[in-house]
Protein backbone atom coordinates (compact mmCIF):
# COMPACT_ATOMS: atom_id res chain seq x y z
CA UNK A 1 0.00 0.00 0.00
CA UNK A 2 2.76 2.47 0.93
CA UNK A 3 4.32 2.07 -2.53
CA UNK A 4 1.19 3.45 -4.20
CA UNK A 5 0.85 6.64 -2.14
CA UNK A 6 3.00 9.77 -2.20
CA UNK A 7 2.83 13.28 -0.80
CA UNK A 8 3.24 15.94 -3.49
CA UNK A 9 4.02 19.47 -2.36
CA UNK A 10 3.64 22.27 -4.92
CA UNK A 11 4.88 25.81 -4.24
CA UNK A 12 4.16 28.77 -6.52
CA UNK A 13 5.47 32.33 -6.37
CA UNK A 14 2.02 33.76 -5.56
CA UNK A 15 -1.33 32.29 -4.55
CA UNK A 16 -3.26 31.12 -7.59
CA UNK A 17 -6.59 29.49 -8.35
CA UNK A 18 -4.68 27.07 -10.60
CA UNK A 19 -3.59 25.24 -7.45
CA UNK A 20 -7.21 24.51 -6.55
CA UNK A 21 -7.65 22.54 -9.77
CA UNK A 22 -4.96 20.09 -8.72
CA UNK A 23 -7.18 18.83 -5.91
CA UNK A 24 -9.60 17.32 -8.44
CA UNK A 25 -6.96 15.46 -10.45
CA UNK A 26 -7.43 11.68 -10.72
CA UNK A 27 -5.68 9.90 -7.87
CA UNK A 28 -5.66 12.86 -5.49
CA UNK A 29 -7.07 11.56 -2.22
CA UNK A 30 -6.62 14.69 -0.14
CA UNK A 31 -5.51 18.27 -0.73
CA UNK A 32 -4.46 20.85 1.83
CA UNK A 33 -3.78 24.41 0.73
CA UNK A 34 -2.03 27.16 2.64
CA UNK A 35 -1.37 30.35 0.71
CA UNK A 36 0.97 29.53 -2.15
CA UNK A 37 1.53 25.89 -1.11
CA UNK A 38 -0.71 22.91 -1.83
CA UNK A 39 0.06 19.50 -0.39
CA UNK A 40 -1.57 16.52 -2.06
CA UNK A 41 -1.90 12.91 -0.98
CA UNK A 42 -1.83 10.99 -4.25
CA UNK A 43 -2.73 7.35 -4.88
CA UNK A 44 -0.96 5.90 -7.89
CA UNK A 45 -0.89 8.64 -10.52
CA UNK A 46 1.89 10.76 -9.05
CA UNK A 47 3.63 11.47 -12.35
CA UNK A 48 0.40 12.69 -13.96
CA UNK A 49 -0.27 15.03 -11.02
CA UNK A 50 3.29 16.40 -11.17
CA UNK A 51 3.02 16.98 -14.94
CA UNK A 52 -0.34 18.71 -14.49
CA UNK A 53 1.11 20.95 -11.76
CA UNK A 54 3.88 22.06 -14.12
CA UNK A 55 1.35 22.81 -16.88
CA UNK A 56 -1.25 24.75 -14.90
CA UNK A 57 0.64 26.42 -12.07
CA UNK A 58 4.21 27.06 -13.27
CA UNK A 59 5.47 26.10 -9.80
CA UNK A 60 8.67 27.26 -8.15
CA UNK A 61 9.00 23.87 -6.49
CA UNK A 62 7.45 20.41 -6.72
CA UNK A 63 8.48 17.80 -4.15
CA UNK A 64 7.42 14.15 -4.00
CA UNK A 65 7.81 12.28 -0.72
CA UNK A 66 6.87 8.82 0.55
CA UNK A 67 4.19 8.67 3.22
CA UNK A 68 3.66 6.57 6.32
CA UNK A 69 0.77 4.18 6.81
CA UNK A 70 -0.56 6.62 9.42
CA UNK A 71 -0.64 9.46 6.86
CA UNK A 72 -2.43 7.21 4.38
CA UNK A 73 -5.01 6.20 6.99
CA UNK A 74 -5.62 9.79 8.07
CA UNK A 75 -5.88 10.95 4.46
CA UNK A 76 -8.38 8.26 3.55
CA UNK A 77 -10.53 8.66 6.64
CA UNK A 78 -10.63 12.47 6.40
CA UNK A 79 -12.10 12.41 2.90
CA UNK A 80 -15.34 14.21 2.37
CA UNK A 81 -18.36 12.67 0.61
Amino acid sequence: VRDRFRRVRVVVDKASDALAGLASEPGVVRADRSGRVITLLVDGSVQLVVERAHRVAAPDLVEVHPVSLREIFLGLTARGP
